[in-house]
């Protein structure tokens, strides 16, 4: 009880110093980096609370496509907070929980398994597994895979093309399947059908966002507290994040 009494007298503090920040005018600009993920399921939520709740912020998005491009971003200086996949293991660099997504199954719509309501690993037994990129492809998943019945030694196709549109359509020409966060939904052509991946528990990936922990700036103070507004459930790290993505290592399109 204590220790959550003081939690909410830091968290009134910390509201109430951006409140008199926003009233003496000392608002700031910030660069934001995003990602696919978040283009989808974040900015649309953030951008018009962060121009209600602070009209006079200067924000620019930047996009990139990788975790790792968000993260030199960041380090460089370059964006002041990056909507990232957890985990992020750089020490300098701090994180709060936004959502979570579940992994989905993303194949050629005019296959037939683009019939069922959700697919098994031995649905997939035989249909070529596409990663992206080549790199990710590490022994301990062609092990897994193979236990799946999945021989991504032989069958296995990879890209590096760091655009999941172009990604889409290559699966939508009907070349084989992938695995993807949950976003795909709402992003895919018609040409792919995207199903629940039938495991039990299911699979998951954090999307979190990601800042200098020596950033104090009243800016990002005010897109935290937005996001905490847009997203009640975020929690902050306090060492660096740890995803616990059922998936974690097997080369699925993360962005």
């Amino acid at each position: 009880m204590l220790v959550q009494a003081r939690a909410l007298l830091k968290s009134l503090e910390s509201t109430l110093q951006i409140v008199h920040a926003a009233g003496r005018g000392a608002v700031g600009a910030i660069i934001i980096g995003s990602s696919p993920s978040a283009d989808v399921k974040v900015l649309p939520k953030l951008v018009p609370a962060l121009r209600t709740e602070f009209p006079e912020l200067e924000f620019k998005i930047c996009c990139r496509t990788s975790r790792d491009e968000l993260i030199k971003a960041l380090l460089n200086h370059e964006v002041d907070v990056a909507f990232l996949r957890a985990p992020v293991n750089d020490p300098a660099i701090a994180t709060t929980f936004l959502l979570r997504e579940q992994f989905m199954v993303v194949l050629p719509a005019t296959h037939s398994l683009a019939s069922k309501e959700s697919l098994s690993l031995e649905d997939l037994r035989g249909l070529p597994f596409l990663a992206n990129p080549p790199a990710s492809i590490c022994p301990a998943v062609v092990e897994a895979l193979q236990l799946a019945g999945i021989d991504s030694l032989t069958h296995s196709l990879s890209w590096d093309t760091r655009n999941i549109s172009v990604d889409l359509n290559l699966i939508g020409s009907g070349i084989g399947f992938t695995l993807c966060p949950d976003y795909v939904q709402q992003i895919s052509p018609p040409t792919v059908a995207v199903r629940p991946l039938n495991l039990s528990p299911v699979p998951t990936i954090d999307l979190v966002a990601g800042y200098l922990r020596e950033n104090h700036t009243h800016a990002l103070s005010f897109l935290l507290s937005t996001l905490r507004q847009c997203f009640p459930v975020c929690t902050q790290a306090s060492s660096p994040s740890h995803g616990d993505s059922m998936l974690e290592g097997v080369p699925t399109l993360q962005r």
